[in-house]
């Protein structure tokens, strides 16, 4: 693994230090390869990663890092898209659940006592050759969501919607995990501060082998436009706050989807019936009650 022509280091805190680069090297090439072997030095040791100092990959001190997951994660992605070209039976789509989405938020109790608390939720993972990819699971790392229980115990915070994003999920022939919509209010008397750092603003997670692209992330305040960045905003009494995570990319080309399958997406309101019949060539009766089989040849063979 060569990374040689990686960008040099840069003053945002988004640098990767080495141990975690080839950790986020070695681990996709062992779950493409040997995904069932228990993690272990001769794993390992037959990958021999470059990274030249001095880059966002390998930065000198004093680099700052605290937000390195903005970028290592991406290393995952490239490997997995390198080994598409050889073994795309292995790998799985670009997931919405890179870079880490990061709330935190900040303030005091009505009675003056202090809090600080994080909040985590995710987006969509990739589909894979043989089946959807999951909905709301973060991958690569090893995160569990925060409870809703457990925000709303540990602070003034009302978490008013947690659902999945229709259409979120990019089209496949395996579908995309779909994002989710996640709505916090601050039910205190006094003002909150949230700072949320995302990704995917403007871009979802691109499919693979013909798979389309997820949806793509968006953070606003009190319903009124996408901030379009990551953001630190004040939260007034009673102001709330909306995080729309990303959806998983899709893999294979959606016209090979089951059409059974998409009608039961239909159903279950992961797909509309616009996207049905635009990503997937798939034409639904009246109610969604049945697939209309000769609108949807028609469909597939016009596209």
């Amino acid at each position: 693994m060569d990374f040689t022509g990686t960008t040099a280091q840069v003053a945002l805190p988004i640098n990767a230090v080495t141990n975690i680069t080839y950790a986020y090297t070695v681990f996709p090439i062992k779950c493409a390869l040997h995904p069932h072997i228990p993690a272990n030095e001769g794993c390992f040791r037959p990958v021999r990663m470059t990274v030249p100092e001095g880059t966002c990959l390998s930065p000198r001190y004093p680099a700052p890092v605290r937000f390195r997951t903005s970028l290592v994660y991406y290393v995952v992605e490239a490997i997995f898209g390198a080994l598409a070209r050889a073994i795309p039976e292995k790998v799985m789509a670009p997931s919405g659940t890179y870079p880490l989405w990061l709330g935190n938020f900040a303030g005091a109790f009505d009675d003056g006592r202090p809090f600080v608390l994080h909040f985590n939720a995710q987006g969509g993972i990739g589909a894979r050759r043989d089946r959807d990819g999951v909905s709301t699971l973060v991958f690569p790392p090893n995160v569990a969501s925060t409870p809703v229980e457990l925000l709303e115990g540990e602070a003034p915070l009302l978490c008013e919607q947690k659902a999945l994003v229709p259409d979120s999920g990019g089209p496949g022939r395996h579908r995309g995990g779909l994002g989710q919509e996640v709505t916090i209010r601050n039910a205190s008397r006094g003002s909150v501060v949230a700072s949320v750092i995302g990704g995917r603003f403007h871009e979802g997670a691109p499919g693979l082998d013909g798979g389309g692209t997820g949806g793509t992330g968006e953070i606003s305040v009190n319903d009124g436009p996408p901030l379009g960045a990551s953001a630190q905003v004040l939260l007034a009494p009673g102001d709330r706050i909306r995080m729309r995570f990303p959806g998983g990319g899709g893999f294979g080309d959606p016209f090979a989807r089951d059409p059974e399958l998409v009608l039961a997406d239909v159903r279950r309101g992961l797909v509309s019936r616009t996207r049905a019949r635009e990503d997937y060539g798939v034409a639904l009766r009246d109610g969604a009650t049945d697939v209309d089989r000769e609108e949807t040849a028609r469909l597939r063979r016009r596209y």
